[in-house]
């Protein structure tokens, strides 16, 4: 296999072929999906076993020679190669897998999580009974409404002028 080949995507603009060369091992190159993950495990697989499927030929070419245990030793590595690249490829894909697995557990927690708080602010009793938590609800809208008015009155200074500013505070800088 020739591994200078051009892409086999076909342009969209004026329907000619892709002249970009095809990534190493693929039949498309980057700009045509020869940067996805799949298509890059694919392509060096695919190398490998061209490398491997040479090395064979290799050693039938010189079987009952001198130089048949080279050869042989070549096919070997060429295949222990393969094997250990395509372990590789399924201990990532395992991984991948329980990677999915854990998120989809958090996201169900976390959804739990939410469910328990209440997404109207009021948590839930186990006995089925609601109470306003401290974000939300009638009583909880009120301690709200005085932490968020507790920052203006710090700025209301009472004056100790006599003057048009005298009325015993003085506005806060952002009024």
């Amino acid at each position: 296999m020739r591994w200078d080949e051009p892409c086999s995507a076909m342009r969209r603009r004026d329907g000619q072929p892709c002249e970009a060369p095809a990534i190493k091992g693929g039949f498309v190159c980057r700009r045509h999906g020869g940067s996805a993950r799949q298509v890059k495990f694919a392509a060096e697989r695919r190398r490998l076993q061209v490398v491997l499927m040479d090395a064979l030929e290799a050693f039938h070419g010189v079987k009952g020679t001198n130089r048949e245990f080279d050869a042989l030793r070549k096919v070997g590595e060429a295949q222990r190669r393969l094997e250990d690249y395509e372990a590789k490829v399924a201990e990532l894909a395992r991984a991948r897998a329980k990677l999915r697995r854990l998120r989809a557990a958090q996201k169900l927690a976390a959804g739990r999580d939410q469910e328990r708080a209440g997404i109207n602010g009021r948590t839930q009793e186990p006995g089925g009974a609601t109470e306003p938590s401290a974000a939300g609800g009638a009583a909880g809208s009120a301690g709200l409404v005085e932490q968020l008015t507790q920052p203006a009155e710090r700025f209301v200074r009472p004056s100790t002028e006599d003057g048009p500013g005298a009325g015993g505070t003085q506005r806060p800088p952002w009024a």
